[in-house]
């Protein structure tokens, strides 16, 4: 099932430094991560632990997000969720042993949590004003301040 939203259009908005925003984040997290920007509408397929193993384990994790800009809004839309492997993992936990149930179970709620996820990074980004951010993990970038120390501490002694 398809999660859509629609949000207004921020004055500084970049689509490539959403795109880099989402990247950025997902990628930090495990996942594989595949834009393709058309114009005004971009696709990201994102996927994480899929194949293999997690086939039979149901901990895969896959969805297909949609931005489309439009005049004063965008609208994204995240859908093409992973449920083949938890629906394989449920039956094999049913009929043989009970700890693919449980790998099932925990795919199952990662799988529902991904488009939440995928929006609250959006809504992230476009309360940053639309523009890109720092990535995670790094801090801010400082001027050169001729050695002296940031914020009126010691300067750095070697």
């Amino acid at each position: 099932m398809a999660n859509n939203r629609v949000y207004q259009l921020p004055v500084n908005f970049s689509m490539d430094g959403l795109v880099a925003h989402l990247g950025n984040y997902f990628t930090s997290l495990g996942y594989s991560y595949t834009p393709a920007i058309m114009g005004e509408v971009t696709t990201i397929h994102m996927e994480k632990n899929v194949g293999g193993i997690h086939w039979i384990t149901g901990l895969g994790q896959q969805a297909d997000v949609t931005i489309n800009v439009f005049q004063g809004g965008v609208n994204v839309t995240v859908g093409g969720e992973y449920w083949t492997d938890k629906i394989i993992a449920y039956v094999l936990g049913g009929f043989t042993c009970g700890i693919t149930l449980v790998t099932a179970i925990i795919g199952t709620i990662n799988q529902v949590q991904l488009p939440n996820k995928v929006q609250e990074q959006i809504n992230v980004f476009m309360m940053g004003g639309g523009a890109p951010q720092q990535p995670y993990g790094m801090p801010p970038q400082q001027p050169y301040n001729g050695g002296q120390a940031p914020y009126g501490g010691q300067p750095y002694q070697q």
